[in-house]
C-alpha cells in the first residue's frame, strides 16, 4: 500500500489464482455433504485464508526493493535457525526438572 499500490492489484486475478478459487468452492460445496460440518467448513476457511494471504504477500513481496528482500530473507534464517537449535536442544525428560513434564491430568493416564 505504501509504494502506491491498492488492494485490488495485490488480488489481481490469473489463472492460478482462479484455480485456487475453484479448488475452494470445491471445498465449501463438498463441506455441506460432510458428516462434521463445522470442521470441514474451517478446513474450507483456512485453505481459502492462506491462499489469499500467499498470494497478497507473494504480489507485495515483487514490489519490495531488493536491499529489504535480503534484510527478508536473512531475518527469516535467523528465526528457522533459532526454532531449529530449540527443537533439537530442547531439554530432555531425564535432565530437566520434574515440575516442567508433569500435567494436571495425571489421573487419566492411570485410567482412574
Amino acid at each position: 500500500m505504501r509504494g502506491g499500490a491498492g488492494l485490488k492489484t495485490l488480488f489481481r486475478i490469473d489463472t492460478t489464482l482462479a484455480l485456487f478459487g475453484l479448488a475452494a468452492a470445491y471445498l465449501f460445496i463438498n463441506a455441506t455433504w460432510s458428516l462434521d460440518h463445522e470442521r470441514a467448513f474451517t478446513a474450507a476457511f483456512w485453505f481459502l485464508a492462506v491462499v489469499l494471504m500467499s498470494f497478497a504477500g507473494c504480489r507485495a513481496l515483487a514490489r519490495w526493493p531488493e536491499r529489504s528482500l535480503r534484510m527478508a530473507a536473512t531475518a527469516l534464517l535467523v528465526g528457522a535457525g533459532i526454532g531449529v537449535a530449540v527443537i533439537l536442544f530442547e531439554p530432555s525428560r531425564a535432565g530437566s526438572p520434574p515440575w516442567l513434564y508433569t500435567t494436571r491430568f495425571r489421573s487419566l493416564s492411570r485410567g482412574v
